[in-house]
């Protein structure tokens, strides 16, 4: 019945240590979400349709990090944090541009909603867009 014991507490150690290999990291996604992308981008306060490609690579200084290159076809750089399939772009500033944004990546296809004020001297325009983005 000792041996029984042991066997049954051995068993449990070793699944339990299977499950920390098994469990991912929620950073695991980035080489899945990294690539080139061909955009379909719907502005709602524009009413208006556009088509471009951006390309997604990772921040290799900062695990969980994420660059999107030719953002909202503006030619810019922004920058993300991925947690699993989660995308979080937090506030920030590039050039003119002030953004922010959500999105999600499932089967090749990532989808974004984000908010882009343009800030000029004499007017200040806030954009809302929703983004689906197809990996090429």
């Amino acid at each position: 019945m000792k041996n029984y014991k042991i066997l049954a507490l051995l068993l449990t150690a070793f699944i339990s240590g299977c499950e920390l290999i098994i469990n991912e990291s929620p950073h695991d996604n980035i080489d899945q979400i990294t690539g080139f992308y061909e955009v379909d981008e719907w502005s709602e306060t524009l009413d208006a349709q556009s088509f471009f490609q951006l390309s997604i690579y990772r921040n290799n200084q900062r695990n969980g990090k994420i660059y999107i290159d030719n953002f909202y076809n503006a030619e810019i750089e922004v920058f993300a944090e991925v947690n699993g399939y989660k995308i979080q772009i937090p506030l920030q500033q590039v050039g003119y541009y002030e953004i922010e944004g959500i999105g999600s990546f499932y089967e090749g296809e990532l989808t974004m909603t984000y908010s882009v004020t343009y800030i000029d001297t004499r007017s200040q325009i806030i954009d809302i867009c929703n983004a689906i983005c197809t990996k090429q």
